[in-house]
């Protein structure tokens, strides 16, 4: 029963860590949205193909470290 605690933990320690000093995203109603998530679904958000793949690359980066 401990699996998707360290899962969820692991997950959010990642998404913090690739979105530290990213600034792109989606503006709705004021505020930047850059990812949603639902259990184990994570969509990224951005507004080009430019930042979406800087997204995925911080992503990538951060989870080579866990």
């Amino acid at each position: 029963m401990l699996s998707p605690y360290l899962f969820n933990i692991i997950a959010e320690m990642i998404i913090r860590k690739a979105l530290e000093y990213f600034k792109a995203g989606i503006c709705t109603g004021g505020r930047r949205i850059t990812n949603l998530r639902y259990a184990d679904d994570i969509i990224l958000l951005a507004g080009s193909p430019e930042e979406i793949q800087d997204l995925i690359n911080r992503m990538n980066k951060a989870s080579d470290k866990y």
